[in-house]
């Protein structure tokens, strides 16, 4: 009798007692075969190239099909010490989820002044998915790099999460004592999300509760699903959403069942364009790590490796993130053994500790950083920042225009747009150690809206129109797959917004009745995501373009900016052979559309979105939000460049604490505005600041608010017009 028949033998007997989710060790030929085991429900935890031992979690009902594939099979003895704990009666030492949530709770009560707490989301069985901020100011945004930790998307890997709730003790406890732990929360804001997979953790399994793998349901970079069907989890929305509200510059998320930091990307053989990039902050972690570094199996170069180069893994957090938002992302495996025994932790964290300290000083110790206002106002500018040599587009945020990019040393060039703003592009020298400063100051183009909307109260208006029997795909409304995140805030216009669109699609978008003035520079502008049919014998046969018309029969197809990918196939249903939008969007993420509407000033207008499919194959379809028609004057606003290198703003008070008056000093501060916020955050006052050819501007405050009331004595902050520097002040009365 064979090998694989004795297997099969022992696992149909064992299967009477086996839990839901059983652990297995499969042999396999090649690496080839990885797929056939993820295609019958396999869950691959580690895989070793030099043995061609598959370690993985199937459930119960896929097992059938897994041992279908008559590969060598073996079902490995119950490990998980919270399983072993509940056979034996045992306290397992692992927290119930209930005192996860005190824990959490706690840290906010005891230490205010520098940790907060926000639910982003509820999971499946309606458990609470908390993040941790912790930083200085930690009531509002600040112009300082983010980082974010994750753990344990995966519920029957928990080290992570009780890694995180002792590192979120040790900062919180260790500031202002510790100078490496109080330069982290001073310059930095912190996010820290525990637990991801709450349900999961709970019923000690590595799916939520709709037994889905969280780490494969994210939208591809291909445009392609990940290990499902196109089916995104409200976990998976809620931390997509989070993630694209934030301006993270590097994220690290944890799981166990191996010993490696693992970089994108997990779902192609091609190389990303931050390689060398990802493997110096790969390095940073694992050579702090000595069993980490020590391990070069599976082919790890010291514990080091690219996810595809380890094995395949589609719809993965790490590839998401980076993809749709520039930031760097890492998945840390802290070790082989999933949940081991609770009193072996604390090695393991000492193992760890100064890399999770090394991995957020990478943010303050390499790369770019700086702000991006209006050159006349000061005001803060949301703006997409894009670096030459490439590399995903990153973004400034709307609060304070602060932008963060880590970066390896050399001469880069940076280019700043915004809609509304001239586009300017800068060098800089990145240096081997610190952060080269760059700041923007954008001249605007002094626009008049014609029309805008970001779809957030309404639908904008906008019209959809059928053509019977064709499928009509443009919704409104909220999406839950494909790009997942709207541009702005939640909701936007898609070509169906909880799956792909049809075959044989015929879709119009019409934007309708639009009275354009007659004046010059008139631009449409909208922002767009899509992935459509890739390529067939050759030709596109999805896809889109936009279209004006100036009567229900006369029609132009409009140029935009970027221009189109290529031209349709006859066999699209709507815009055969003509040029459109097309292919998938690997390498692609939000993008700013403008189309040049002057041609037709002085009439009224509608303007359409085509979107038309082929007979077979389908995709995500497209996108669009933030849509804005308006009109520069004759002469953009201007302000006078300046050929010095942008300087750190400071901030003197003195006396402090005060009691009548206090004098407060800015040095290299720009146009804008000083604001003063209470312990809150609360603004309680804002002072227009202009200062001189030095760039310097002084201040007396009586310690009032806006309307000229009183204050109480406390503690407030004083924050710079730029949102880079604050003070604490104290007002005694």
């Amino acid at each position: 009798m064979n090998r694989i028949v004795i297997l099969i033998i022992v696992v149909a007997t064992a299967c009477l007692a086996l839990p839901a989710e059983i652990d297995v060790r499969i042999e396999v030929p090649s690496r080839d075969a990885l797929r056939e085991l993820v295609n019958t429900g396999l869950g691959i935890d580690n895989y070793k190239v030099e043995t061609g031992e598959v370690f993985g979690v199937v459930r119960e009902t896929d097992l059938e099909a897994l041992l279908a594939l008559e590969y060598p099979l073996e079902v490995l003895p119950e490990t998980d010490a919270r399983v072993l704990a509940d056979i034996s009666k045992e306290p397992s030492g692992y927290p119930l989820h209930s005192d996860y949530l005190s824990f959490m709770n706690q840290i906010v009560v005891d230490h205010p002044v520098i940790a907060s707490l926000d639910t982003f989301g509820y999971s499946v069985g309606g458990r609470p998915l908390l993040m941790m901020k912790i930083s200085d100011y930690v009531a509002w945004d600040e112009g300082e790099p983010e980082f974010c930790y994750i753990s344990t998307m995966h519920g029957d890997e928990p080290p992570g999460m009780i890694f995180l709730m002792w590192f979120i003790d040790s900062l919180t406890d260790n500031y202002g004592s510790d100078p490496r732990v109080t330069r982290l929360v001073d310059s930095c804001e912190i996010y820290i999300n525990p637990l991801l997979n709450p349900d999961g953790y709970v019923s000690r399994s590595r799916y939520n509760n709709n037994s889905r793998d969280l780490n494969r349901n994210f939208a591809m970079p291909d445009g392609t699903e990940g290990d499902y069907s196109w089916s995104a989890e409200i976990e998976t929305q809620a931390i997509s959403k989070w993630a694209n509200g934030r301006f993270a510059s590097n994220v690290i998320n944890f799981h166990t069942g191996a010993l490696v930091a693992n970089y994108p990307w997990d779902f192609t053989n091609i190389r990303c364009p931050d390689d060398s990039l990802y493997i110096f902050i790969a390095r940073n972690y694992a050579d702090r790590n000595i069993p980490m570094y020590n391990n070069s199996s599976s082919g790890f170069d010291h514990g080091v490796t690219n996810g595809y180069d380890w094995y395949e893994a589609d719809g993965t957090l790490q590839d998401f993130t980076y993809w749709m938002r520039g930031g760097l992302h890492l998945t840390v495996e802290l070790g082989n053994h999933k949940t081991p025994p609770y009193d072996s932790l604390p090695d393991v964290w000492d193992d760890n500790y100064d890399a999770y300290l090394a991995t957020i000083e990478v943010c303050l110790d390499h790369g770019v950083h700086g702000t991006v206002i209006d050159s006349l106002s000061g005001d803060p500018i949301a703006a997409t920042l894009t670096v030459n040599p490439p590399s995903f587009d990153f973004y400034s945020s709307p609060e304070n225009g602060y932008y963060h990019r880590i970066h390896l040393a050399g001469t880069v060039d940076i280019t700043a747009s915004a809609p509304g703003y001239d586009t300017k592009t800068q060098s800089i020298i990145i240096p081997s150690t610190g952060l080269a400063r760059l700041d923007f100051e954008l001249n605007s183009k002094n626009p008049t809206t014609i029309f805008s909307a970001d779809f957030e109260v309404d639908n904008g208006g906008f019209v959809t129109h059928s053509f019977t029997p064709n499928p009509q795909e443009w919704e409104w409304g909220e999406p839950s797959l494909g790009v997942v995140a709207a541009h702005s805030g939640q909701k936007l216009w898609g070509t169906t917004l909880d799956g792909q669109y049809s075959n044989e699609s015929k879709s119009r978008l019409a934007l309708e009745d639009i009275v354009l003035p007659d004046a010059d520079s008139i631009v449409l502008s909208f922002f767009h995501w899509y992935s459509f049919q890739t390529p067939s014998s050759d030709a596109f046969h999805d896809g889109g373009n936009m279209k004006i018309w100036t009567s229900s029969s006369d029609s132009t197809i409009l140029s935009p900016t970027p221009g189109y990918d290529d031209v349709q196939s006859s066999w699209n249903a709507l815009i055969p052979d003509q040029l459109s939008f097309a292919d998938t969007s690997f390498a692609k993420q939000w993008q700013e559309v403008c189309c040049d509407l002057t041609p037709w000033r002085g009439q009224t207008v509608d303007i359409s979105w085509d979107f038309g499919s082929s007979s077979v194959n389908t995709q995500v379809g497209w996108y669009i939000d933030d849509v804005w028609i308006y009109y520069s004057s004759d002469t953009t606003l201007l302000t006078e460049e300046s050929s010095r290198l942008p300087k750190h703003c400071e901030i003197s008070i003195s006396p402090n604490p005060f009691n009548a008056s206090c004098k407060i000093d800015l040095f290299n501060t720009t146009r804008g505005k000083l604001k003063i916020y209470d312990m809150q955050g609360k603004l309680v006052r804002e002072i227009p600041i202009t200062p001189n050819e030095e760039q310097n501007f002084t201040i007396l405050w009586n310690g009032t608010d806006t309307k000229g009331n009183d204050l109480g004595s406390g503690i407030y902050f004083v924050s710079s017009p730029d949102r880079t520097v604050n003070k604490r002040i104290i007002l005694m009365k």
